[in-house]
């Protein structure tokens, strides 16, 4: 009779979890199952703006795909944080050019990059590098959102060093295993997940993860050269959201009193500039401003804050040891703008850049 009762209750249970199981892996509301990104990538390479319809779009396996099958030389590239997303071919000069930056890139996406464009053979004449605390400062120094990154970092930083350096197989990691796991059997995602179909209003196939944006389309989307531009409503952004946005960072936490940029990473920084420069690469340094709201809080703060006149000091240091071109400031009042040219304290407008800024 036991076994009778146990056999009715697995076959009563077992349906439900397989339900549970399918629905969070198919409708996946956090794209935790699915990824875009070699899709978006190809639409980029089609000459299309393409963007992600779901949560957690992997921007790095976008640009991983695209230096894969670019052309073997292109003029110019850009590599930096969402910062330096924006700069499109038409601040360059060139139809020759691919923007590979990702949001929050730090030390590791950075290493990334250029050990993927030197295992793929990518000829590049010019690279504008923005140079950001996410890159220097230890307390945004971390491990690449996606795994398989650390494996190139690990490449380029070997290589940097002259040490020998391989490349380890990528897949899927022990934590990104157990992850998966647990989302699959997950009830707070199976309520995620149909909360996913009622605000779309009909069960999402993965095919139609993301999709072409058009010049009505209010989304964040990728321009055919790998550059970034916001959807209508955050470029309609205004000089109060601005302020607003300012207002809300938090100072410490963003530019922690006494802070200072690594030696290690300083290290590792000229190591990478004087690699590009035995190339022949020629390389400009960005510096983007934040906006005059945020500078102005920074100055009120009476805090030791030595980040960035530490980096732009090195920046300068490094460009005159290296010949580079120095463009911006992280000091608004040094560049001309002001809070209108932001749509937020941090991300200059498009046309601020092509204003400002001579590439």
């Amino acid at each position: 009779m036991q076994k009778i009762k146990k056999g009715l209750k697995l076959l009563v249970v077992l349906p439900m979890l397989l339900v549970l199981v399918f629905v969070n892996i198919y409708e996946d509301p956090a794209n935790m199952f699915h990824d875009p990104g070699t899709e978006i990538a190809q639409a980029i390479l089609d000459g299309k703006k393409p963007y992600f319809a779901g949560a957690n779009g992997d921007e790095r396996e976008v640009k991983k795909y695209l230096i894969e099958n670019i052309d073997k030389h292109v003029d110019c590239i850009t590599v930096g944080p969402s910062l330096s997303m924006e700069i499109g071919h038409e601040h360059v000069g060139t139809d020759s050019y691919y923007n590979l930056s990702v949001s929050a890139m730090n030390y590791n996406d950075y290493m990334a990059i250029f050990g993927l464009l030197d295992l793929n053979e990518i000829k590049y004449d010019k690279v504008i590098i923005c140079v950001d605390t996410y890159f220097f400062d230890d307390y945004f120094v971390s491990d690449s959102w996606n795994p398989d990154y650390m494996n190139y970092a690990s490449y380029m930083i070997g290589k940097l060093e002259g040490k020998e350096y391989s490349l380890p197989e990528n897949g899927i990691t022990v934590p990104e295993l157990k992850n998966k796991l647990s989302l699959m059997f997950s009830v707070s995602y199976f309520q995620s997940s149909l909360d996913f179909i009622k605000s779309n209003g009909s069960i999402i196939p993965p095919e139609t993860r993301w999709g072409i944006a058009d010049e009505n389309t209010d989304v964040d989307h990728y321009l055919p050269d790998g550059s970034w531009e916001y959807g209508l409503s955050y470029r309609s952004r205004t000089v109060e959201d601005v302020i607003d946005n300012s207002n809300s960072v938090d100072i410490e936490q963003r530019f922690g009193s006494e802070r200072n940029i690594s030696d290690y990473y300083k290290e590792h920084f000229e190591m990478l500039i004087k690699y590009l420069d035995e190339r022949g690469v020629e390389v400009e340094f960005f510096l983007c401003p934040i906006c005059p709201a945020l500078w102005d809080r920074l100055q009120e703060s009476g805090e030791d804050r030595f980040l960035l006149y530490e980096l732009e000091q090195y920046s300068g240091e490094i460009a005159e040891k290296y010949d580079i071109h120095v463009v911006g400031s992280y000091d608004p009042y040094k560049t001309g703008v002001d809070n209108s040219d932001f749509y937020d304290c941090f991300h200059l407008r498009r046309d601020a850049l092509a204003e400002y800024f001579q590439f």
